[in-house]
């Protein structure tokens, strides 16, 4: 299968490439001239590049359209810096399908996103919209548009300004303590390897003219309190977690129903347990 990828320079994208090469799918990616290759410099002579979305041509046929570019929302900045690739790429290349018979459109999403409180942040608010796009564009075209939910992913070599690395550092190198908030708002813990098998599996999916939707998430849930604490036995860390010191996140989503079911449908399961996946981590 012909394959057009976004984001795979990132960490999810990164998986997803190398499971769709595993598969034996021939792969183009869109990224950006300055973007930095690293995780993927072993991939970049058996696949094509395209540095400028806005030059693509309709000899360039694809059986599916990826989207895994994102931009995450940053302290200090304005809401416009995120639209580029969370709202212009994404419309761009739902038009770039449509008019060159590409029938399957996958958006990588995210829970945050799903949740009929306000938006926690304007990252969610955009995630939104490309998913009202996707309908639109499912309705009114012969376009299969699966939005991919993902949940609270993690494994190795995400950026360590996030979360879950910034975490699993900061108890390595045994900080004096870590100021957190109480820690009660639950999340499911979802490896990136399996993240990029489930994708991989949507893709081989029969395409119909519909939008459909796939949680990616194990359906078992813990509290960010309880992730911390395995994480510092894991790492047998003497650091002090101060929960309680911080405030929790304006719109905050505390409580969860993932729901896997559509995705285990397909054969899929996830293979690594939490406490294996962290120890992964820190090998």
């Amino acid at each position: 299968m012909n394959i057009l990828l976004t984001g795979a320079t990132g960490f999810v994208g990164s998986y997803i490439l190398a499971q769709l090469i595993k598969c034996g799918h021939n792969v183009t990616i869109i990224k950006r001239f300055n973007s930095d290759t690293k995780r993927i410099d072993d991939f970049l002579n058996i696949i094509s590049v395209i540095e400028d979305h806005k030059k693509m041509t309709t000899s360039e046929v694809f059986d599916c359209i990826i989207h895994a570019a994102t931009s995450y929302e940053k302290s200090n900045y304005v809401g416009s810096e995120i639209l580029p690739a969370n709202i212009n790429l994404p419309v761009y290349l739902l038009d770039y399908a449509v008019n060159n018979k590409c029938k399957k459109f996958i958006n990588i999403s995210t829970f945050i996103a799903k949740y009929k409180s306000s938006a926690p942040n304007r990252y969610a608010l955009t995630k939104r919209h490309v998913e009202e796009w996707g309908i639109y564009y499912s309705s009114n075209y012969s376009l299969n548009f699966v939005n991919v939910v993902l949940h609270q992913v993690y494994g190795i070599g995400d950026s360590i300004n996030k979360f879950i690395p910034w975490l699993v550092n900061e108890l390595k190198t045994n900080v004096k303590s870590i100021d957190l908030t109480e820690g009660m708002q639950e999340r499911d813990f979802i490896n990136v390897i399996d993240v990029a098998a489930a994708i991989s599996l949507i893709v081989d999916q029969k395409t119909d003219n519909c939008y459909e939707e796939y949680e990616v998430c194990t359906g078992n849930v813990i509290t960010i309190k309880k992730f911390a604490e395995i994480v510092k036995k894991a790492t047998n860390s003497s650091t002090t977690l101060n929960f309680g010191s911080k405030n929790y996140r304006q719109n905050e989503i505390m409580k969860l129903k993932p729901n896997p079911t559509k995705l285990l449908s397909l054969g899929w399961s996830p293979s690594l347990k939490l406490e294996n996946g962290i120890e992964k981590m820190l090998m």
